[in-house]
């Protein structure tokens, strides 16, 4: 998991590159620590929102009790959130996003801007095989398909439902995919589905369990645990079990079935662990077998057991997220001429994001897919706190910081990032003489029904065409951003330059136009709907 302060998860990453260019062991609960999780949500629209009678965006961490509201501005805090990397949910009724957030004791993670989009829903009857009467009390596990570990970097999100007194399960707010639901029920051999969610839609989720076979062999249980930044095991929710009698075979997902048919990879000895990493496997012909723990974002861990009949095997398994591919650059940003901090200063760097793995020729991926980060051209982005302070995660390498405010020349900063570790780079802005400071105001607007209406709380960049770039490339490195206000108006400081100007609401954008700023100036930016999205 990569964090900062706005965090590299992969539709956050693609929010920040479009708003700069503008289109462009052991374990238990009882030993975990408590950390707290902020961030602001919005919803993905065609049409703006006129604010009266908005639906409330409900957040919540799976597997707690922990849920809050959106404040009218999208803002929300959860606190006491047990330490580890926790599945985030946002939704309405129609609308949702889910997430990885890895929390740790005693801090905040801020998850950054997240995006709701039309979704839909997994609905299903669980029941016998044999009689067809329900299943109280089944746990469905459901997380988004992936065939192989090493395709992921980021840890998916899981999603638990338990059937009621019907044998009925219902799980809201999943994005449009594929996604495997993973049904299990002591005295029943676990059976999981292969299904494809459609926004706006429910897709049946039935599933008939068979009875476990008497018991001819021992049992398996244990906790899965990761270890932390401080050392620390703690519980890895979500992640499959299964128990080889002969060649170790890694696949990070569950045999699938139809819910009635035999599964498509036997044996059915495997397991998800619950939201305490514990699982049980019953049954399993004695003797030594290979158990093997995988979970999205993490390295597989294996260990060898005996099993015995009618006894169980206690078999703990620890795994390692993924060796980090990134590193972390953090300083402070302050006016050269007072030395004063200077709050809400940006700090941005642009790279080349890694193009996709290589194939073995069967078009299975031999790597990793680049840390979770989308293709192209990217722009990382990050805003400094009251005291000036700034921390922004990037990919290792050689990389150009670009650092500016309202009122204060463009500075840039060259830092070698090592993966894992950090880097200081403070920087001393230069304040504009106030000779060859400008004032750049307008308003946004939407065009509807022939009618311009307020783009309210638009992100304005304004780019320099006459910086040097920070890769070599025609792209600009300078950029100024304001959000605009509830009317649509904006306002900024710059120097006077060739720039282009353009403007991003959720799916809205308007067309980069060219802008000379040789003194005060004003200008009005349309924005449409982006092609795509």
């Amino acid at each position: 998991m990569f964090t900062s302060r706005r965090p590299l998860l992969a539709v956050a990453a693609l929010l920040l590159s479009t708003l700069w260019g503008c289109g462009g062991g052991s374990g238990g609960a009882d030993k975990l620590g408590f950390g707290s999780l902020s961030g602001s949500v919005f919803i993905q629209r065609d049409a703006l929102a006129s604010g009266a009678g908005a639906e409330a965006i409900q957040i919540s961490v799976e597997g707690t009790t922990l849920s809050a509201t959106a404040a009218p501005d999208g803002s929300f805090t959860l606190d006491s959130v047990p330490e580890g990397y926790q599945t985030v949910v946002a939704r309405t009724t129609s609308k949702a996003a889910s997430l990885v957030a890895q929390v740790r004791r005693g801090r905040r993670t801020d998850v950054g801007d997240v995006i709701l989009a039309d979704a839909g829903q997994i609905s299903g009857l669980v029941t016998s095989s044999t009689d067809k009467s329900p299943i109280t009390g089944a746990r469905v596990t459901v997380t988004l398909a992936v065939m192989s570990n090493a395709a992921d970097i980021l840890p998916l999100p899981v999603r638990h439902a338990r059937t009621d007194a019907a044998g009925s399960y219902t799980i809201r707010g999943l994005l449009p995919g594929s996604y495997t639901a993973t049904i299990e029920k002591p005295g029943f051999v676990a059976t999981s589905l292969l299904l494809e969610v459609r926004h706006g839609a429910t897709t049946a989720g039935d599933a008939a369990m068979d009875p476990a076979p008497a018991e001819a062999g021992g049992n398996l249980a244990g906790v899965v645990t990761a270890v932390n930044a401080a050392g620390e095991n703690i519980p890895v929710a979500g992640a499959l079990v299964v128990v080889h009698t002969g060649d170790v075979v890694i696949q990070n997902m569950p045999p699938i079935r139809d819910g009635v048919g035999p599964a498509v990879w036997p044996p059915p000895f495997y397991a998800i662990t619950d939201d305490q990493g514990a699982y049980e496997i019953a049954n399993v012909p004695a003797g030594e077998v290979t158990v093997t723990a995988s979970r999205s974002g993490f390295e597989p861990g294996t260990e060898k057991a005996t099993v015995v009949a009618g006894k169980t095997v206690s078999v703990d398994l620890t795994l390692r997220p993924h060796a980090p591919r990134v590193g972390n650059v953090a300083g402070i940003v302050t006016d050269k001429a007072t030395g004063a901090p200077i709050a809400g200063a940006k700090v941005a760097a642009r790279f080349q994001a890694p193009p996709p793995p290589p194939t073995d020729g069967s078009g299975s991926s031999t790597g990793s897919s680049g840390g979770g980060f989308v293709p192209g051209d990217m722009v990382l982005v990050t805003e400094t706190d009251a005291n000036g302070k700034y921390s922004l995660t990037v990919p290792a390498g050689e990389r150009l910081l670009a650092v500016h405010s309202n009122g204060y020349r463009i500075a840039t900063q060259t830092v070698t990032v090592t993966a894992g570790a950090d880097v200081q780079a403070d920087v001393a802005l230069e304040p504009l003489p106030a000779g060859e400071r400008f004032t750049v105001g307008g308003v946004a607007v939407v065009m509807r029904d022939g009618a311009e209406v307020p783009a309210s709380g638009a992100h304005v960049v304004l780019s320099s065409v006459t910086d040097p770039s920070m890769d070599g490339s025609d792209r600009p490195v300078a950029a100024f951003h304001v959000r605009a206000g509830a009317d649509g108006t904006f306002q900024l400081k710059a120097p006077a330059g060739e720039y282009t100007i353009c403007a991003v609401l959720r799916d809205l954008s308007s067309v980069p136009a060219p802008l000379t700023v040789s003194g005060d100036t004003r200008v009005k930016v349309v924005l449409e709907k982006m092609i795509g999205l």
